[in-house]
């Protein structure tokens, strides 16, 4: 686990906004939900805001975790910025 998250953190400066990203999906694909967690609550006090398809996965993955309050705050700012009608069926599956 180690070495991946190295490999995440030693690729080129041209992919540093996509990191974080990066390291929540292999956390939540490990299986480490309460790390994921903590990583995407990290990525929302970043000073740049993720973006709403991103938000939408992000919540997706804190759904998972049972981090429902954490979906919410995530989805809120993103729903009104979605135009894609896969990422409103995403969102809206989240909130149920």
């Amino acid at each position: 686990m180690g070495s991946v998250l190295a490999s995440i953190d030693a690729l080129p400066d041209a992919m540093t906004g996509h990191k974080s990203a990066l390291k929540i999906q292999m956390l939540h694909r490990a299986g480490l939900l309460p790390q994921a967690v903590e990583l995407i609550r990290a990525e929302l006090g970043s000073v740049q805001d993720p973006g709403p398809e991103s938000r939408v996965k992000l919540a997706l993955t804190a759904a998972e975790t049972r981090a429902n309050e954490l979906a919410s705050e995530l989805l809120a700012p993103a729903i009104k910025e979605l135009t894609a009608q896969e990422w409103l069926e995403a969102a809206l599956n989240n909130c149920r």
